[in-house]
């Protein structure tokens, strides 16, 4: 199992706001308050705090400059999996969220990077929910995603953003013809911009 989380929302409190809309139902997506987790200053919160369709609600409001985000986490079965070794120099870039292209090597000259690449023959509608809202999220170098990989490491990604190639797509979907589910066919690729020590 590859699990892959992140913020797909991010507020910032003013010490007395108590709701913080959010769009993550749009287009049918679920919200249901079990897939997600809600985190102050980058600390889990258990009690306190309500997700509903429209609005993440503390019963009293976070502190002025208080960081609050809204974690997701996508467990990935792929049917295929890759993780290739990426050297200093290689011409794989993510963007920033002004959309400035970062080439991420200059503070690890000598290194060596991982490029993930995951391809889904049968992904339920609960994985491609999670990464639609994950890519619509746009992690950046600044707010990374975390990816615990099947061999136990840990990375910090980003969706990769190479040329003629789509970071995350699921453009084919199967009804299973017994349990009447729908099933998914795709592809997820993510570059790793800091390896978590444990």
């Amino acid at each position: 199992m590859i699990t892959l989380s992140g913020a797909v929302k991010r507020w910032t409190g003013n010490g007395t706001a108590t709701a913080f809309p959010h769009n993550l139902k749009r287009s049918g997506l679920s919200c249901n308050a079990g897939y997600f987790e809600i985190r102050v200053d980058n600390e889990v919160i258990t009690s306190g705090a309500t997700l509903t369709d429209i609005a993440l609600v503390f019963s009293s409001a976070p502190a002025d400059g208080a960081v609050i985000e809204l974690w997701r986490t996508a467990e990935l079965e792929p049917y295929e999996k890759e993780r290739f070794p990426v050297s200093y120099g290689a011409p794989t870039e993510t963007r920033d969220d002004i959309g400035r292209v970062l080439d991420n090597w200059g503070n690890k000259r000598g290194g060596t990077f991982w490029y993930f690449g995951m391809s889904f023959e049968l992904a339920p509608q609960e994985t491609v929910d999670a990464m639609t809202q994950l890519v619509a999220a746009g992690p950046t170098t600044e707010y990374p995603m975390i990816l615990l990989w099947d061999d136990g490491r840990e990375y910090e990604v980003v969706f990769a953003d190479k040329a003629a190639e789509d970071r995350c797509k699921f453009d084919e979907s199967f009804r299973d013809l017994d349990s009447g589910e729908r099933l998914y066919k795709g592809v997820v690729a993510l570059l790793d911009i800091n390896k978590i020590e444990n």
